[in-house]
């Protein structure tokens, strides 16, 4: 069989599809793999032209590499789509609660949890408007009384369905197992939020409700809440984005 230039390159591509087959990135097998089967296609053409090698001995080399490389690429897509399926269901668990934080960046959120209501309204959960609370330490003759005197919780929202339950636990007077005061804001080194306040209350009464309106204003109610025990944590953000967190807890005196 006469050799010719075209076997020459025949044998130049297989030489270089083995030290492509060693490479270990997909990405670089798929980027050396390709300018090889380019240049099988032109020496194929160029051997047809010349005459110079057997076609049949051409194919076989072709068919060969076309099938490694098909199978090559089959196993590159398995792994590619199964780094799609994990990146998607990674980003689906995360969205929601995500999702959540951001809407509620810069907002005042208060949760209420009630063992003893049904489920529904152990998911109480809305935005206010503004809240007030203030501690005193009353003082006598001889100096603090080191017994202070905490002010109910006041807090303002607009009329919504919640509001029901919140009148009939302050006619009733039953008591609230816990009710949560969270200001979300916005990290400074991402889209993240964390929580700049968290205010927990235990045993929480609804001392009052009351509603103020006027034509073409939404209707804004005014709640005070007694409670017996009280959590007050403050975080902020340093500059190098470490959260920092200061933490208090008090209990109300009952006499």
């Amino acid at each position: 069989m006469e050799i010719s230039y075209g076997d020459l390159i025949l044998e130049s591509l297989l030489s270089d599809f083995i030290e492509a087959s060693a490479i270990k990135s997909p990405f670089e097998r798929e980027t050396e793999f390709l300018p090889i089967k380019t240049n099988l296609l032109i020496a194929k053409k160029r051997i047809r032209e010349n005459n110079s090698v057997s076609i049949g001995l051409l194919n076989g080399h072709s068919r060969k590499c076309s099938g490694i490389l098909w199978n090559l690429w089959v196993h590159f897509w398995r792994i590619k789509m199964l780094r799609i399926v994990c990146f998607l269901s990674a980003f689906l668990l995360i969205l929601p609660l995500q999702a959540e934080e951001l809407d509620f960046v810069n907002k005042l959120i208060l949760k209420i949890t009630d063992s003893s209501a049904s489920k529904e309204a152990d998911k109480i959960q809305f935005e206010i408007l503004s809240y007030s609370h203030g501690v005193t330490m009353p003082l006598t003759s001889e100096g603090p009384s080191y017994r202070p005197v905490y002010q109910d919780y006041t807090i303002a929202k607009y009329l919504d369905l919640h509001s029901s339950y919140l009148l009939e636990r302050c006619a009733r007077g039953e008591t609230i197992s816990e009710v949560a005061l969270t200001y979300y804001q916005k990290s400074k080194n991402g889209p993240s939020t964390y929580k700049a306040l968290e205010v927990q209350l235990t045993n929480v009464v609804v001392t009052s409700v009351s509603t103020n309106g006027g034509t073409g204003d939404r209707p804004i109610e005014t709640i005070t809440l007694s409670f017996d025990s009280i959590r007050h944590s403050v975080t902020t953000q340093g500059s190098t984005g470490k959260l920092e967190t200061k933490t208090f807890v008090g209990k109300v005196s009952k006499n």
